[in-house]
């Protein structure tokens, strides 16, 4: 848990090194795991991962995550109850917020798989 915690705190400082530090090399990131417009949306490969996390900051002015929960799931599984909020670029304040569950799948100490939910049922269901 404390691995998922720390990458979450460097999201929010903007320290995507110590982000990428988090994550295996061949990690798979699936922002939309449980709904079925999302087959064939995951993106491989640390290069490819930090690719996509650059071009989400890239649409905001300001973004952090809050942390409501985070649970061990045994088995090397951690999930995080957030809220992704945002100020998107010319939002004049705006700002958006999207409550979730980040399901990860940890090896050797760094992210193997990382996937969004809506809900926890969804995520609980990940075979």
């Amino acid at each position: 848990m404390e691995v998922i915690k720390e990458a979450l705190a460097a999201w929010n400082r903007g320290d995507m090194d110590a982000v990428m530090s988090a994550m295996s090399h061949d990690v798979i990131f699936d922002p939309l795991a449980s709904w079925s417009e999302g087959e064939g949306a995951e993106v491989t490969g640390l290069e490819a991962v930090m690719e996509r996390f650059r071009a989400i900051r890239d649409g905001c002015e300001r973004d952090w995550v809050e942390i409501r929960q985070i649970r061990d799931l045994g088995e090397a599984q951690v999930v995080a109850e957030c809220e992704w909020c945002a100020i998107p670029l010319g939002g004049h304040g705006d700002e958006v917020r999207v409550h979730g569950f980040d399901l990860f799948t940890l090896r050797d100490g760094r992210v193997t798989y990382f996937a969004y939910y809506p809900d926890l049922e969804a995520a609980a269901l990940r075979e």
